[in-house]
């Protein structure tokens, strides 16, 4: 797999991750489950959804 491929995979799995941790925020906040700290695109969420992007980007990196 080309790196333009990979690189596209990493940024879909970034986003996907963002917004599956954006939307287990709202859950928790909704059902009062979380600390009171807890917002939609803390840092936490951010990283992540980074170390999601990462491990993806390795994975297809290393398929090739």
């Amino acid at each position: 797999m080309n790196d333009f491929v990979a690189l596209l995979l990493a940024a879909l799995a970034f986003c996907l991750g963002f917004l599956g941790l954006g939307l287990a925020v709202q859950v928790a906040l909704h059902f009062r489950l979380g600390s009171p700290f807890l917002s939609e695109g803390n840092f936490l969420q951010v990283a992540l959804a980074l170390g999601l992007a990462v491990a993806t980007w390795r994975r297809a990196m290393r398929a090739a």
